[in-house]
């Protein structure tokens, strides 16, 4: 049953309207934003928007698809009407998984479906043993439905296309904005063999159409990178240029302390979603006190919607997408900030993180970088720098034996920029612990710093070694308990306080192969535990999922104590049930100064301590995660800011806790007079808005309408995160 679970969420999700759709019984539905949309579209006509909920037909349903093929490129059409001849012929009635597929094998067709494969934990969708009730498993009109993608994965045919046909319409952010999340009743089956009725058709086709900028692109205007010209005048004007600016002057030895910003994926690059700039992104923005947009950009997006072989092809349509967000900027009052995502292979497409080497590894490479920012460069000539600014790389350094060589490539791409507009000022943003020589040098070629301080780093990403687990549960203000610290000092962890007769649980992230945990309750060893199975294995260390390792302290217990033997072992989480009810103390990967790890003590009313009662403070993070940087940017006179922070939490984390961490990192930016940029602006259901699901992973979160242009979509903001940032940006 497995096998056939992506075909059938991916259609619970695409027609599951009961809590999106307005249905009715009247003939004709009232014109909603969402229909009229589809009008817009020309996938009906307003005179086809009668009886509505009439069971729509097999011949209906691709008439209309046809329509939405079409429109991605009349070229597309005679494969997909000679692929659906016979349901274009057929009056039976469409059921919800025959739709899916229909939907699918259009989006095969049309080249908007998807090559990555998700796996979901299906079973969590619905607690009903036959939640696939209904589902066909028969599809005549489309005999090659277990064609596509055969072979690709488990060797399963079938699977395979039902599996792709989920990725597609589960991970589309529009699609999603309006689907997502599904939340079945108890007990309740999906209901697949349901009919579809007419106007659950036209909302399904609808959303097929806004998830994939694709479908609506103009036709593309391909140029070589070397011959495109000036911005566009008729979007960046004159009168934008010389119109009163609330913004601040910027300069390549001064960054404003006043910047105020958060961050923006880019939108069309093959690797993120696929969809054009919104200006409701920017109007949120400026209305809520920011002023500032790092755009993470994709550099390929720029070569939308196809993908030309020859890398240095550019769509001027795409060019002029970023004309529009710059203007935005201008009229807003927000600051544009392009940051290069990733570097460029010699066919223009991204290194991405599994890449053997990030940065570019030949002349070739380096050479296509360089055309691509020299092209950005001479556009936007005479737009100051307090409306634009260029982010050179994301976090993203030598490895290996060429430093030197990078460095001079570098050096080379920064002087072809410098030809071509002089007054651009220029960052270079770094992850945490950089390497130091790279830092330096580029810096010391005048370029500004850009400080990414994920501090402490389970904290900001969720990062517990082994990942982030059910176990994991975080608090702030967060005690300082380097618990890694023990295996290196040859100490033990100490627990103490209400823990008599305790039960203790412990997760361990990574060890040595032959490591071992020794329990001492009072200074009598009770127990030696064994490392569970190991995750996977790699460069001499085991890692470990969410397996946690389990001791019972005696009645009466005062101290226990937890000794890692033979090799080292990194332990994160301990769970403590005793006297006290449920504490989960959770150590830090890093600490300011390192310091010996101190007793635990478990307080009665069920939180954690340290002996000292010391904590991570704004000035420890500054001191281990800020300061560094800015003394760089200071010995070389540059510029210097807060390029990301924030908390890409786990599943689950109290809204409490992530809001008190972004609130001490605002309080430290403010002390210290720097400015900032929050990490992302939205990201699946994390961060300041949701467009991509109807709900936070926050738990206890309050979401908002954030007052956005339906015609993007619903948008909802996260109210207790909004209202910290006031505290700082509307002041």
């Amino acid at each position: 049953m497995r096998r056939i679970a992506a075909f059938g969420l991916a259609v619970a999700m695409l027609l599951s309207l009961a809590s999106c759709g307005t249905g009715g019984k009247n003939s004709q539905s009232s014109m909603d934003d969402e229909l009229a949309r589809a009008v817009s579209y020309g996938i009906v006509s307003e005179d086809e928007l009668t009886d509505m909920d009439k069971t729509v037909t097999y011949s209906r349903f691709c008439e209309l698809l046809t329509r939405i093929v079409s429109m991605r490129g009349e070229e597309f059409v005679p494969e997909w009407e000679a692929l659906a001849s016979d349901a274009l012929l057929s009056d039976e009635p469409m059921q919800r998984d025959d739709a899916l597929l229909a939907m699918f094998e259009a989006s095969i067709i049309m080249g908007i479906d998807r090559e990555e494969t998700v796996q979901p934990d299906w079973e969590e969708k619905s607690t009903a043993e036959d939640w696939w009730h209904g589902l066909s498993r028969d599809y005549p009109l489309f005999s090659n439905w277990q064609e596509p993608y055969a072979g690709t994965y488990d060797g399963s045919t079938e699977y395979n296309i039902l599996e792709h046909a989920a990725w597609h319409f589960e991970k589309t952010p529009s699609v999603v904005s309006r689907l997502l999340p599904f939340e079945p009743e108890e007990d309740m089956t999906y209901g697949f063999d349901k009919d579809v009725s007419y106007e659950e058709a036209i909302r399904a086709l609808t959303r097929l159409t806004e998830s994939n900028a694709k479908i609506t692109a103009d036709d593309p205007v391909y140029i070589p990178v070397t011959e495109a010209g000036g911005y566009d005048t008729s979007i960046i004007t004159d009168q934008l240029l010389s119109a009163n600016s609330p913004l601040p002057e910027v300069s390549q030895n001064e960054l404003p302390s006043d910047w105020k910003g958060a961050g923006l994926s880019c939108c069309k690059d093959g690797h993120h979603i696929y969809r054009h700039f919104r200006e409701s992104d920017v109007t949120f923005l400026a209305e809520n006190g920011f002023n500032f947009l790092r755009l993470f950009f994709g550099f390929d997006t720029l070569r939308f919607p196809d993908y030309p072989e020859d890398g240095r092809l550019i769509n001027e349509n795409e060019l002029k997408e970023l004309d529009r967000l710059i203007a935005w900027g201008m009229e807003h009052g927000v600051h544009i900030q392009i940051s290069m995502g990733f570097y460029l292979d010699e066919n223009g497409n991204c290194k991405l993180d599994d890449s053997p080497n990030m940065m570019p590894e030949n002349d070739a490479e380096w050479s296509i970088v360089s055309d691509y920012w020299t092209m950005l460069a001479r556009r936007y000539k005479g737009i100051p720098s307090k409306y634009l600014t260029f982010d050179l790389s994301n976090e993203i350094q030598p490895s290996g034996d060429d430093f030197d060589y990078q460095a001079e490539k570098f050096s080379e791409m920064v002087s072809a920029i410098r030809s071509e507009d002089s007054e651009r000022v220029l960052l270079h943003s770094f992850a945490g612990e950089p390497d130091s020589a790279w830092l330096d040098y580029t810096a010391s070629l005048g370029i500004a710093v850009g400080c990414h301080p994920y501090y402490p780093i389970n904290i900001a990403t969720g990062d517990t070694g082994a990942g982030s687990g059910s176990y994991f549960e975080p608090s702030w203000p967060m005690p300082v308990l380097p618990a890694w610290q023990i295996s290196t000092l040859n100490a033990p962890l100490t627990l103490q306080g209400e823990i008599s007769g305790a039960s203790l649980s412990i997760h361990v992230g990574k060890s040595g192969p032959n490591a071992q945990l020794e329990v001492l309750a009072d200074g009598v060893s009770i127990q030696t535990l064994d490392m569970p199975e190991t995750l996977w294995e790699e460069n001499g260390e085991c890692w470990y999922g969410e397996d946690m390792l389990t001791v019972q302290l005696p009645e009466g217990t005062t101290e226990a104590q937890i000794w890692v033997r033979n090799e080292d072992a990194h332990i994160d989480t301990v769970t403590v049930e005793g006297p006290a009810g449920h504490t989960s103390v959770v150590f830090s990967s890093d600490a300011p100064d390192d310091p010996e790890p101190l007793p635990v003590v478990i307080n009665k009313d069920g939180s954690y301590s340290n002996t000292n009662n010391t904590v991570i403070t704004g000035e420890d993070i500054y001191n281990k995660a800020i300061k560094p940087y800015q003394d760089t940017a200071q010995k070389y006179g540059v510029g210097f800011m807060i390029g990301e922070f924030g908390s890409f939490a786990g599943a689950d984390w109290d809204i409490n806790v992530v809001a008190a961490y972004q609130d001490t990192m605002l309080e430290l930016f403010k002390e210290k007079g720097l400015g900032w940029c929050y990490c992302e602006l939205y990201n699946a259901g994390t961060h300041l808005l949701i467009r991509e699901t109807s709900q936070s992973q926050w738990s206890n979160a309050t979401l908002i309408d954030a007052g956005l242009d339906a015609s993007d979509g619903p948008c909802m903001a996260v109210k207790e995160m909004l209202d910290v940032f006031h505290k700082y940006t509307l002041a």
